[in-house]
């Protein structure tokens, strides 16, 4: 039987959410006539830095180019938000 590490696991997990994400927004690209500007809506609650930082970098190298509306972005303040 394997067994993976906690860490190993997060590992995993931060790749998976990644791929996927990334997956979805560049179908989303392929479908955008190439001058019209591209908003994704992404809820990364409890991504993680790493995650967010690696979808924000691969997002702009696929040219959506109108910025990124973040839903859930308490991974990304110092103060905790009202719901």
């Amino acid at each position: 039987m394997l067994s993976a590490s906690g860490e190993s696991c997060a590992r995993i997990l931060e790749y998976a959410t990644v791929k996927l994400v990334l997956r979805e927004l560049l179908e989303d690209k392929l479908y955008l006539q190439q001058d019209m500007p591209c908003y994704p809506i992404i809820h990364g609650e409890d991504w993680g830095r790493v995650v967010i930082d690696r979808v924000v970098g691969e997002v702009r190298r696929l040219g959506h180019n109108g910025g990124i509306v973040w839903q859930g972005t308490s991974d990304l303040t110092d103060y905790i938000l009202d719901h």
